[in-house]
Parts: C-alpha cells; sequence; structure tokens
C-alpha cells in the first residue's frame, strides 16, 4: 500500500482513537471533540503538527470541570518506540496553550477530590506556617479535615470545612477567605 505524502487517513483515525481514550480516563463528560491534525507522512515519521481538544462538563479524578480547549502544536513523539510496544513519550518539551472554565458549582461538585482537597490542605499549612505554628504540616496531616463549601464573589474566594484535630476531639470550624489576582 502506498501512502500519498497529501494523505490524512492516520489522522482520520487517530482523532477518534485519542477520543475513546481520553474518554476512558474520564469519570463523566458532555462533550469531547479531539482533532490531530497531519499529513499521514508526518504523522508515521513521529511530527504531529496541531493538537485539539474542546471538552465539555468533563470529571478528571473527581474534579469537575465546565469548559476545557488545549491547543498543541509541534509535538515530536517517539513513534518507532510505540510500534514496539513501548510508552509514548514526547521526544522535546511543547507549549501546549489551555483555557478552562470552572464554576463555582463545580468547585463545590469537587471539594471531596484528592486533587483539591490536597490543594486545600497545602493552603492551610501555608496558611498556618505563616501565622507562627512551627509544626503546621504535620497537625493538618494528622487531621481529619472536611471541605464543605467554597465560594466566589468579587474577586473573593472563601473556603469552609470542618477540622477535626483527632479522633474523639471536638471539630472545629474553618473558614478561609482570600482575595483573587488572575495572572498569566
Amino acid at each position: 500500500m502506498r501512502i500519498n505524502a497529501q494523505s490524512k487517513l492516520i489522522s482520520s483515525i487517530l482523532s477518534p482513537a485519542a477520543k475513546l481514550w481520553l474518554r476512558s480516563l474520564l469519570e463523566g463528560i458532555s462533550h469531547l471533540d479531539v482533532a490531530i491534525q497531519g499529513q499521514d507522512r508526518q504523522l508515521i515519521s513521529g511530527y504531529v503538527p496541531k493538537v485539539y481538544l474542546n471538552a465539555e462538563k468533563a470529571i478528571y479524578q473527581g474534579v469537575h470541570l465546565d469548559k476545557v480547549q488545549v491547543w498543541a502544536e509541534n509535538t515530536r513523539i517517539n513513534i518507532g518506540q510505540i510500534l514496539k510496544g513501548k510508552p509514548l513519550q514526547l521526544l522535546e518539551p511543547i507549549r501546549v496553550v489551555a483555557e478552562a472554565s470552572i464554576l463555582e458549582e463545580d468547585l463545590n461538585q469537587s471539594l471531596s477530590s484528592f486533587i483539591l482537597a490536597n490543594a486545600l490542605n497545602d493552603l492551610l499549612i501555608f496558611l498556618l506556617k505563616a501565622g507562627g505554628i512551627e509544626n503546621a504540616k504535620e497537625i493538618v496531616r494528622a487531621s481529619k479535615i472536611e471541605w464543605r463549601s467554597l465560594t466566589l464573589d468579587h474577586q473573593i474566594a472563601s473556603v469552609g470545612g470542618i477540622f477535626t484535630p483527632t479522633p474523639g476531639e471536638q471539630p472545629t470550624e474553618i473558614n478561609i477567605r482570600m482575595s483573587l489576582n488572575l495572572q498569566d
């Protein structure tokens, strides 16, 4: 079989395959588009000119996302090794542009996720250390923290939860209020 240099047969197969693989990583999604663009000869050599992903209402490891768009260009992968059963590897750094929309409702649904709960615990450790508590990390790690609410209001975020130092001790309500500043 001869492959025309301008053919896009492989990208027409790779895009749905990548979409299927991504769906398998997600706990839920309402809409997903994946486009891998490139000519057959480029893709066979391990060069992927463009990858585009658009997702709506995605849930990844308990984190709820309203909308996500990702673009990557000029990706080089180890296609020869992949064909021999080796894992996919990037051969050089790539620039990825991502845009995500997360609603307050999504954040509240994500509070019990490992990723967001750990980030909030790390924030609490930082704040306790800033307040002069030397063993903040040990205190937080030994405690049970149940994050219950997160609100966003005009560049102010408020996070609330219940902090139980050790089993049998009286739980304490935690409220963290912080201003938000969007940076590049």
